[in-house]
This record gives C-alpha cells, sequence and structure tokens, in this order.
C-alpha cells in the first residue's frame, strides 16, 4: 500500500501565525503535519495557507490528489466573513466536491459547515467552552492508531 497523501488546511492569518512563533509556539499546520507523519511514517503531508491572501492554493483536480484533508483550528469566525475565511470556505467547498476525506474540529467544522451551504452564527450567550467527562476508552479505541 503506498503511502498516504494528506493535506493539511493552516486556518490562520499570517499575522496570527507569527504571534504563535513569536511567544514560542508552532503554527498549527505544523503541529498537524508532525502528528500526521508520526502516526502514519511515510505519509506525504503538504501544508496550504489560504488565510494568506498571497498564497497559492491548490484547485480543483489536485485536490482529488489527497487521500485526506485536515483543518487546523483558528482564531477566526466564518460570521465576521472577510478573505481570509471565504478564501478557505472556497477551498474547502473545492475539496468536498472532490469526495476526498476532510477533517475538522472547532474552526474546521465552521469552515467546513458554511462550504457545505449551512450558516454559522455568534452566540448571543457568549463563547462556549465544551468538555468531556467521564470518558472511557472502547477496546476499539485502544487498538486505533489516533
Amino acid at each position: 500500500m503506498p503511502s498516504p497523501r494528506l493535506l493539511v488546511i493552516e486556518g490562520n492569518s499570517p499575522q496570527t501565525m507569527a504571534e504563535h512563533v513569536a511567544v514560542g509556539g508552532v503554527p498549527a499546520s505544523k503541529g498537524y503535519s508532525n502528528l500526521l507523519r508520526e502516526l502514519l511514517p511515510g505519509a506525504e503531508v503538504d501544508i496550504c495557507y489560504p488565510g494568506d491572501p498571497a498564497a497559492v492554493l491548490p484547485e480543483g483536480e489536485s485536490l482529488q490528489g489527497y487521500d485526506g484533508i485536515a483543518i487546523t483550528g483558528s482564531s477566526l469566525h466564518i460570521y465576521n466573513g472577510g478573505t481570509e475565511v471565504m478564501r478557505q470556505v472556497d477551498l474547502v467547498r473545492a475539496a468536498l466536491s472532490t469526495g476526498t476525506p476532510v477533517f475538522g474540529s472547532c474552526w474546521g467544522l465552521q469552515v467546513i459547515t458554511a462550504a457545505a451551504g449551512g450558516s454559522v452564527r455568534k452566540n448571543p450567550k457568549g463563547r462556549e467552552i465544551g468538555f468531556g467527562r467521564g470518558i472511557r476508552l472502547t477496546e476499539a479505541g485502544r487498538k486505533h492508531a489516533m
């Protein structure tokens, strides 16, 4: 079986990435890429930066060449709109049209929802932070690579 070819979509703007690095962090896309390579040795992992208006993004047919796509977190909000947001929505809309599996949590879910024609709105009660309790690992979970 050939090594998987994966795409990581960086959700942050260049400014936010620079701020993370300035305080000792790493861009979210680097963290995702490193984890994917650790979980899937030999995986080819590309990164794209749709939050950067100067970046060249993969289009249509080139997205079909990926075995999976992951969207990182972001400090952006879909409901604020703007070029940084819409470039990501357009890219994910194109990715969804190829049938390539797409993973997203938090920001990624906002982007996938908008790309699929749904709407995302600001919570009128303020920020929501989810957490889980009493989580137990199943036998299938113990065997899974993640």
